[in-house]
C-alpha cells in the first residue's frame, strides 16, 4: 500500500455493502430455504400437515424462528383496493399474482416448504403501506373495491382465504408466547396505615 494510510478501495467497497440493509434475492429460487428474508415469496403449509397442498406467502418480517407475513394467490380477480397484483416482472414469478395484504400473520420458519421468488424492498414497502391504510398512494396495481356482502360475490372466496390464514398462522400465534421470555411482574406493596 505504498506507506499510504488511506483504506484500499476494494475495502470501502465491501464495508459499504455491508451496511445496506440486507434484501431478498429476486432471482433465488430454493428448495428448503435455511434462511427467509422480508420479500421473499414461499410456499408454506399448516404447521404438521406437510401432506396439504402448499400457500403462497410474502415474508414481511422475520424473528428467529418465525416470520410473519401476507396470503398470495394467482386469483388475481379476487383483489380489493388494498390488494396488490404483482405482474411477473415484479414478483420473479412467470404469472400474475395477488398479494392480500390484510390477510397477515406468524408462521414458523419450518413450515415454509421452498422459495419461488421475491420482490425488491421498495416495492415490499408499499405493499406495506397498501395494509395499513385504504387510501395509500402506491405505483402498484390494486383490485378492485370491495363492495358489501351480498353484492360482491368475492365474499365466500375471501372468506375461504381467511379459513386457509388461519390453518397457516393458528399454531404459531398460540405458541409463540411459549418463546418469549418471562417477564416478571413487578411485586405490588401495599402501604401500611
Amino acid at each position: 500500500m505504498n506507506g499510504s494510510s488511506k483504506t484500499p478501495s476494494w475495502l470501502q467497497d465491501a464495508l459499504s455493502q455491508a451496511t445496506r440493509p440486507i434484501a431478498a434475492q429476486t432471482d433465488l429460487r430454493e428448495e428448503s430455504p435455511t434462511d427467509v428474508l422480508p420479500g421473499d415469496l414461499c410456499v408454506v403449509a399448516p404447521f404438521d400437515r406437510g401432506d396439504r397442498v402448499g400457500r403462497m406467502f410474502l415474508v414481511t418480517e422475520i424473528a428467529e424462528s418465525w416470520c410473519t407475513g401476507m396470503m398470495v394467490g394467482i386469483e388475481t380477480e379476487l383483489a380489493t383496493e388494498v390488494d396488490a397484483i404483482l405482474p411477473p416482472e415484479v414478483s420473479c414469478l412467470s404469472y400474475e399474482t395477488a398479494v392480500h395484504s390484510r390477510y397477515h400473520g406468524p408462521i414458523w420458519v419450518v413450515q415454509i416448504r421452498r422459495r419461488v421468488g421475491a420482490v425488491e424492498g421498495s416495492v415490499l414497502a408499499e405493499i406495506e403501506r397498501l395494509a395499513w391504510s385504504d387510501e395509500a398512494d402506491v405505483s402498484l396495481s390494486v383490485g378492485q373495491p370491495l363492495q358489501p356482502d351480498g353484492i360482491d360475490p368475492r365474499f365466500p372466496a375471501l372468506q375461504a382465504l381467511s379459513t386457509s390464514l388461519d390453518e397457516l398462522t393458528g399454531h404459531c400465534r398460540r405458541r409463540r408466547h411459549d418463546l418469549a421470555p418471562a417477564v416478571p411482574v413487578p411485586e405490588r406493596h401495599e402501604r401500611e396505615t
